[in-house]
């Protein structure tokens, strides 16, 4: 399998203006597979129409499909075409003006795939995940209400992901669940769904829909784990429903989320957790790799595009 099909037996892939393709956007497959595509147009629009171009095709096949559809948005250069960015005129701070349009965007393309399947008939079949990015970056016109942090850190507001799950019949309509999950939850409830038994061995093995449809009132994780190096800082975090371990470099907190929601209060001092938690989060990170070093820094860019 070429690298940049990532496993997919179809992929449109870029985040800008170059995407390598298998296939067109009108879905006739590229000769010497990976070809490079240029696009001028803004490109959420590119990406959405690969992924209608996919859905149009296959949506009447009587295979199984998987469609990843991931809009590069919103993330820099932070820019939004003149017609969305007219819906959000009032805004007055331009940084939240052009995230919002571009929030637009990406909500407007959603809601053609899912006409799609309906069009087709086949959305009762078809199990949907819309899962956020990870945390606003500061001073980009994100929004992470009263959460602590922002992207880059794990504290809550770098972490916690905004997430909406579809699958009419099988889960309750407008139901909230508020028991920890994970995105890496998504794959092994996926692979269950479609009944695939060989699931290699170093997979977490949570499937979440006997949580979501309510058949099981235990929490899938009692913990949940994170670590990367930003900025050439490392951080690691343990995190239960009511405690969170961060350590940050050389500093390190204990937060209740409970007694003291909003990571604003260190609860380190005389905690009995501290010990407990510690032990398990060095036990974790023993278990994996060297931690690799994130690439530079980019500077963000607000700009407006014209188509």
């Amino acid at each position: 399998m070429l690298r940049s099909a990532r496993g997919f037996e179809e992929y449109f892939s870029g985040v800008s203006n170059v995407y390598t393709a298998s296939h067109g956007l009108d879905g006739t497959p590229t000769p010497d597979v990976p070809q490079l595509i240029k696009e001028s147009r803004y490109r959420v629009e590119v990406q959405a129409e690969a992924a209608l171009s996919f859905a149009e095709r296959l949506a009447d096949d009587d295979e199984p499909l998987i469609l990843y559809h991931a809009p590069y948005s919103p993330l820099a250069p932070y820019e939004a075409p003149h017609n969305y960015l007219d819906q959000f005129a009032h805004v007055e701070n331009s940084a939240r003006h052009i995230c919002l349009a571009m929030m637009a965007r990406v909500d407007d393309s959603v809601g053609r795939l899912v006409g799609e399947l309906r069009h087709h008939e086949i959305e009762v079949q078809t199990l949907i995940w819309y899962i956020s990015d990870n945390g606003a970056p500061k001073n980009s016109g994100g929004f992470n209400q009263s959460f602590a942090g922002a992207k880059g850190s794990l504290l809550d507001g770098g972490v916690l992901v905004p997430s909406i799950v579809s699958w009419p019949g099988q889960l309750p309509e407008g139901g909230e669940y508020l028991l920890m999950v994970s995105s890496l939850d998504v794959l092994p409830t996926c692979l269950a769904v479609a009944g695939v038994t060989e699931i290699p061995q170093d997979l977490t093995r949570i499937d979440l829909m006997p949580f979501l449809k309510g058949s099981r009132n235990d929490a899938p994780h009692e913990r949940l784990f994170f670590r990367w190096t930003f900025r050439g800082i490392e951080q690691a975090a343990i995190r239960s429903d009511l405690w969170k371990l961060l350590r940050t470099g050389k500093l390190q907190s204990l937060f209740d989320l409970v007694a003291v929601p909003g990571e604003t209060q260190d609860a380190t001092s005389q905690n009995p957790v501290v010990a407990n938690e510690q032990q398990q989060l060095d036990g974790w990170i023993a278990t994996l790799p060297a931690v690799a070093e994130s690439p530079k820094h980019k500077p963000r860019r607000f700009q407006e595009r014209t188509s």
